[in-house]
């Protein structure tokens, strides 16, 4: 038995490809997170400069690094060449739209006076444009 979600991937005790994906996205996702409480926690008392800031501040990006070797892992491993081409072009107009929101908005906080916006953001913003995708990309074939 199996079930496709929003994003377009398949479910199944039989997906070896998704059961690694999701094992290590759980994980980088879990020291994602705790590495920014980390961080935030640490910056709350003070502490704001020094070497340990430096090294607090920069692991929530290796685990990023992590999330993103993981999506890259998986469609290196999916046999499936129906969802693998549904997530690879998912990933595209994530990345093109990511892209091309963050440079426009650099060129605004150039030439004009919008807010600066957090660089932090520019990942959320490539998560919630590439669910985005993956959920209407399938669409197209129903």
């Amino acid at each position: 038995m199996s079930c496709t979600t929003a994003t377009g991937f398949s479910f199944s005790k039989q997906n070896p490809a998704l059961r690694r994906y999701s094992q290590r996205f759980s994980v980088a996702m879990a020291a994602y997170v705790v590495t920014i409480l980390m961080a935030a926690f640490y910056a709350s008392k003070g502490h704001t400069h020094g070497a340990l800031a430096y090294m607090l501040a920069t692991l929530p990006g290796l685990a990023v690094i992590a999330i993103l070797a993981a999506i890259g892992h998986y469609l290196r491993d999916e046999k499936d060449e129906f969802l693998r081409a549904i997530q690879t072009e998912a990933l595209l107009w994530s990345c093109g739209i990511t892209l091309a929101v963050a440079t426009s908005w650099g060129f605004l906080q150039m030439f004009t006076d919008v807010p600066r916006a957090p660089l932090y953001l520019i990942f959320a913003l490539f998560c919630f444009v590439w669910g985005v995708a993956a959920a209407v990309i399938p669409r197209r074939y129903r």
